[in-house]
């Protein structure tokens, strides 16, 4: 599977997928006419895409099945120095990558080549073959595996590595998982057909997966951004100035978290929201055929607009309406539009859903 074909797969679904839920003022029916055609194109195309990444999962997965004959291991280590500031890139075709955030200003490689074949001279030539390309400057390491062009064999590379804490780390991967632990500089992590785990971590530019699962346990920094085609997201105890959370197929999940922009997307999953509002926060969250869960912590106030087409909306807080009413009946269904406020006000939850009820839970 090459990386160009993946990338593009993933791009395409995320577009797909799209800014779903966009509110059109209440009558002007036109314009939600435009929206709804415009809402079949993407599912369409969302549905096409899914198709695609599903033959890419079942190739890799018939691969695996006919793994045969022997295995033949061979380590590669290496220590470089890149400074506390350095940085990390690291790409992967097969196997395992785990980076962990250390003290010092070295960074340390460990690699594990494997290879499998019914012949064990052949496996041992094919090991030879593998190679972990390392290229070093004074600020950076880079890491890559190559394989022979020769011939097509089953191969991994696991790489456990130790960076200094702040070091900025990019890692790629098409068949593995990734996990990050204790990195304070910036981060960026992908995935193909594997899940992607961050712990302790600062800024998160992207942690993004194609067939896996996300999540994020302790993150402080200004940004984190995490999007998944065939995997739940989940953040845990997560802190940032703004919060860019998408999923395609799988539900999302964010607790005792806080940021003052929000943006959370899900195409056929549950959404659930549990943090701080800040005063002057914006929290646009949207599921196409899911619910969506709001549960404010620690706020006095905040402002709501919600729109629901097939599901039913709740607040356990009380809230002063300024509007309550139906937009445009298109069959048998007409969306319901609520804007009130609770408390004197503050950052405002912009609340979407299709087909699943909104919630607002006083926990």
């Amino acid at each position: 599977m090459s990386t160009c074909i993946t990338a593009a797969l993933l791009a395409g679904l995320l577009a797909a997928s799209g800014p779903a839920l966009a509110q059109a003022p209440a009558g002007d029916a036109p314009r939600i006419r435009e929206q709804e055609r415009a809402e079949v194109r993407r599912a369409e195309a969302v549905q096409r895409a899914r198709e695609r990444l599903r033959r890419v999962q079942e190739s890799a997965r018939q691969r695996r099945s006919l793994r045969q004959g022997q295995e033949v291991t061979e380590s590669v280590s290496r220590t470089v120095r890149i400074g506390r500031d350095g940085s990390l890139d690291l790409r992967n075709i097969a196997g395992r990558v785990a980076v962990t955030g250390v003290n010092g200003d070295e960074v340390r490689i460990d690699a594990v080549k494997r290879v499998w074949h019914q012949n064990a001279e052949q496996a041992r030539a094919l090991l030879q073959e593998l190679e972990v390309e390392i290229t070093e400057s004074p600020s950076r390491v880079g890491v890559r595996t190559r394989y022979s062009r020769q011939q097509s064999y089953d191969a991994e590379v696991d790489y456990t590595v130790a960076v200094p804490q702040n070091t900025r780390v990019s890692l790629r991967v098409v068949s593995g998982d990734v996990v990050v632990s204790n990195v304070r500089g910036e981060l960026t992590a992908e995935a193909v057909s594997g899940s992607v785990t961050a712990s302790g971590v600062g800024d998160v530019r992207l942690l993004r997966s194609v067939s896996g699962a996300v999540s994020v346990d302790g993150a402080a920094g200004t940004e984190l951004t995490a999007t998944s085609i065939g995997g739940a997201i989940t953040v845990r105890r997560a802190k940032a100035r703004t919060m860019d959370l998408r999923s395609i197929g799988g539900a999302v999940h964010v607790s005792d978290s806080e940021a003052d922009r929000v943006a959370v997307r899900a195409l056929s999953g549950d959404i659930e929201f549990g943090g701080r509002i800040s005063r002057n926060g914006r929290y646009d969250i949207q599921s196409r055929t899911g619910r969506v869960v709001v549960a404010p912590v620690g706020s006095e106030g905040f402002e709501v607009e919600v729109a629901t087409r097939n599901g039913e909306f709740r607040s356990d807080f009380p809230l002063t309406l300024r509007d309550s009413s139906s937009g445009p009946r298109r069959g048998n269904q007409r969306t319901r539009l609520v804007q009130g406020t609770f408390g004197d006000g503050g950052g405002l939850l912009t609340l979407r859903s299709y087909s699943g009820g909104i919630t607002i839970e006083r926990r």
